[in-house]
């Protein structure tokens, strides 16, 4: 008998959806086999060498960097000092990591290290904790969704997500990655942020919102587009009348910035506080949010425009944190000369003490710094805390007029986002620059443009390319970002056909589309955050051709039919990829690690009785730095990382040399003991960047001659087949 095709409202009042009725065993049993099909993924990625943890070996060299800041913690590291001084040493290297991954990564490897030890539990614990974090992540889009989606649309969902490529890489076995555990805080904090735009009135979902936020931004700053995308979708449809999304946008910025400041606490400790860094969490991140936070509760205060500083809770919120509940319940205006007074002091009092804060430099002699300084600093800062004072005093004056139209919401909202940001560009110009553009350039220049995750899913052939080159240049952004061909459509017809609480829900997945699709083109490290916002309407809309398929089919048919439709749908977008036959994207640091295997290498580098008796500088590969400090004492010039590391130039200098007396000083100035080299691995191009006349230091250690102030170091076989190794004389 066919089924009929109906319309099903899911519970708790979430929009209807074309579906045919599931109970809550069939979910359970949905996610119970995407689970278990996510485990079989992951075992045979491991067997089949995709991954080869079985044979020790991680898929990417911050796998190795992660554990060696770990083992350093375990081994006595001060929590609060982040030195990593086997880099670049004399001097160190700071990464721009933080402790919630490390700390994970710590419990979980305790339990099994008194049984095996301390190495192997922590070697296999960082191999399987991103799958966890998959696991987990299905839960919590699971969860996520459920207000917009049925039981049945949410079983297809789960195994949607093992699917998209862009978000099961952040989830591969054997890559102990802070970004699996990103993913998962971003299902949490899109299920919140759903939450709150379908109840603006719920005030603990706000709440949770803003700390998930905050622990997201302590683990990784760029979780601030994330956070700015849920404000900016919050205030889109606070300009359009929901008013009580004014008091869910600060709530949200107030827990935000309380769990940002705990987390720089937890962090930092007392004694880089004060410390500016753009990417990584310190207190130019706390002086945005503090902004955010004001900004969000002058717009509440000025929608509240009957009300005046009556409490002295108030009056110290107001003090402490911009101006949050600024006028508690009281129908006086600011109508008295005491009133404008205590508004007035107000107002300076925290102009001063920000001022204060950011520069303490700027109440001392301007005459001493000279004119221009004080031209350039003071003058523009004064002037521009002075107007924004002037206007918040007016605006609190002129409290009888309400923000009752768009056009007055919009203007608040541009008045306030505007001198919240003038602000900071006057008191920290640098917070708006690139962080990529603070790092040494010559490693912007010849390692940047190779790494995979930074390079455009999109790119134009050759002119004059045949139809070949263009289905290649087409393959792969349909293979990262395929869903978002019926994803989209659906979406927006979504919004058009809902309203209420429905449409801002659907809307903030729209915006967030919006922002990080185009993102996502241009960077790949981008696309699993519009691959994870377009799934719960991928879902929807694959929900809605299923119940069209049911109610063609009988039980028998249907039966065979929707797990196949389900395939299909988790398959076809890659299809143009394996139809081209571009290669694994994700093998190369799989064939560099066959190709140049130092796991079986540091035997000979930890030997006691040779090159292990004492702690060495060694010059390699870049993409070594990182498993060489995992499997050696020794020390290492530089590692993959953006920020600046002064090594990394005079190493790359050296080694690409073509004058043995430059290659000689250079070696002496950064205190190398031992050269490494692997020819056939990527070595063999990557200093031949440079042009010029005569064979690189390189070439000459991998063809010869090989230069008087080195000694060859004699490797047994197999080793000498992959490696040489250089001894520099003193």
């Amino acid at each position: 008998m066919a089924k009929s095709e109906n319309l099903v409202r899911p519970k708790g009042g979430a929009v209807p959806t074309w579906d045919v009725p599931a109970g809550r065993s069939d979910l359970l049993l949905a996610l119970a086999a995407a689970a278990l099909l996510a485990v079989v993924i992951q075992i045979g990625l491991a067997l089949n060498g995709v991954a080869p943890v079985g044979d020790g070996v991680y898929v990417d060299p911050d796998a190795y960097m992660r554990l060696v800041r770990v083992r350093d913690l375990a081994n006595g590291g001060a929590w609060f000092d982040p030195v990593l001084s086997r880099i670049g040493p004399p001097d160190g290297f700071v990464l721009h990591w933080t402790r919630p991954l490390d700390v994970l990564l710590l419990l979980g490897a305790w339990p099994a290290s008194h049984f095996v030890g301390f190495e192997k539990a922590l070697f296999w614990w960082g191999a399987a904790i991103s799958p966890v974090f998959q696991i987990l992540s299905l839960l919590a889009l699971t969860w996520a969704a459920a207000p917009l989606l049925s039981r049945a649309a949410l079983g297809p969902l789960a195994f949607f997500l093992i699917a998209q490529p862009g978000l099961f890489g952040r989830f591969m076995v054997g890559r102990p990655d802070h970004h699996g555990l990103l993913q998962f805080l971003m299902f949490l904090s899109l299920g919140f942020a759903l939450r709150a735009l379908l109840r603006p009135d719920d005030t603990r979902t706000a709440r949770w919102l803003g700390l998930v936020s905050a622990l997201s931004l302590w683990i990784s700053v760029e979780t601030l587009t994330l956070s700015g995308m849920i404000f900016a979708a919050i205030g889109l449809f606070w300009v359009t009348g929901e008013r009580a999304l004014a008091g869910t946008g600060r709530r949200m910025a107030v827990w935000l910035l309380f769990g940002a400041v705990a987390a720089l606490f937890l962090e930092r400790g007392p004694g880089t506080l004060l410390s500016l860094e753009a990417d990584r969490l310190s207190l130019a991140h706390i002086v945005l949010l503090a902004a955010n936070a004001a900004a969000w509760g002058v717009l509440e205060v000025w929608q509240r425009s009957g009300r005046r500083l009556a409490s002295p809770s108030g009056r110290i919120l107001a003090a402490a944190w911009g101006v949050l509940e600024v006028w508690q319940r009281s129908g006086r205006r600011l109508a008295s000369p005491s009133g404008r007074i205590l508004a007035a002091a107000l107002v300076t009092s925290i102009g001063g003490a920000a001022l204060w804060l950011l520069m303490p430099g700027f109440f001392s002699d301007p005459m001493a710094a000279g004119d221009a300084l004080y031209r350039q600093t003071h003058l523009p800062a004064l002037l521009a805390a002075n107007a924004a004072a002037w206007g918040v005093l007016e605006v609190w004056q002129r409290s009888g007029r309400r923000l009752a139209s768009p056009f007055g919401r919009i203007l608040a909202a541009a008045l306030v986002t505007s001198i919240g940001g003038a602000a900071l560009w006057l008191l920290m110009p640098g917070f708006f620059s690139d962080p990529m553009a603070a790092g040494d350039a010559l490693y912007r220049q010849t390692h940047l443009p190779y790494i995979e995750e930074l390079q455009p899913l999109l790119t134009w052939p050759a002119e004059g390319a045949g139809i070949g080159a263009w289905a290649a240049a087409l393959a792969k952004p349909v293979h990262w970002l395929g869903i978002a061909v019926l994803a989209l459509p659906w979406l927006f017809w979504r919004l058009r056909n809902t309203a209420g609480g429905e449409r801002r829900a659907w809307g903030l997945l729209a915006i967030g589309s919006v922002v990080f699709l185009p993102a996502g083109l241009i960077e790949a490290r981008w696309a699993p955050y519009p691959e994870a916002l377009l799934l719960i309407p991928y879902a929807d809309c694959a929900a809605a051709a299923l119940a069209r398929v049911a109610a063609r089919l009988p039980s028998v048919g249907l039966a065979l039919v929707r797990p196949l439709l389900v395939v299909v749908f988790c398959v076809w977008f890659y299809l143009p990829l394996a139809l081209v036959g571009t290669g694994d994207e994700a093998g190369a640091s799989v064939a560099t690690a066959r190709a140049c295997p130092l796991q079986d290498l540091a035997p000979v580098l930890d030997d006691p009785a040779g090159l292990g008796a004492s702690p060495k500088r060694i010059l390699a590969l870049i993409d070594f730095g990182p498993e060489l400090l995992y499997r050696t004492p020794h020390s290492v010039f530089a590692i993959p990382n953006h920020r600046p590391q002064p090594k990394y130039a005079e190493g790359y200098r050296i080694m690409s040399a073509r004058d043995p007396e430059v290659a000689r000083r250079g070696l002496a100035a950064i205190g190398a003991d031992l050269i490494l080299i692997c020819p056939g691995s990527a070595e063999d191009w990557f200093y031949g960047q440079e042009t010029g006349d005569g064979p690189t230091l390189y070439q000459r250690l991998r063809d010869g001659p090989v230069p008087a102030f080195l000694v060859p170091y004699d490797l047994p076989n197999p080793l000498a087949g992959h490696f040489k190794l250089f001894q520099v004389r003193g």
